[in-house]
């Protein structure tokens, strides 16, 4: 599900950047499989490793609020 948001990016001009706002970035992706480690990936890691940015309600740009 979440590849559709790589494909977003792709089709958008290159003047416009997509930009996620998570309510609880650190919470674990709805299908993600479980890690060795009993862990599960998160929204956040998702986001980093994908190269987009990501903010939360308390980390907004202040321009932006």
């Amino acid at each position: 599900e979440y590849s559709k948001y790589l494909w977003i990016r792709k089709a958008l001009p290159a003047t416009m950047e997509l930009v996620f706002i998570f309510q609880k970035p650190y919470a674990p992706m709805p299908a993600a499989k479980k890690r060795k480690d009993g862990t599960k990936r998160t929204h956040a890691e998702w986001a980093e490793s994908n190269n987009f940015k990501w903010y939360t309600e308390d980390t907004l740009p202040k321009e932006w609020k």
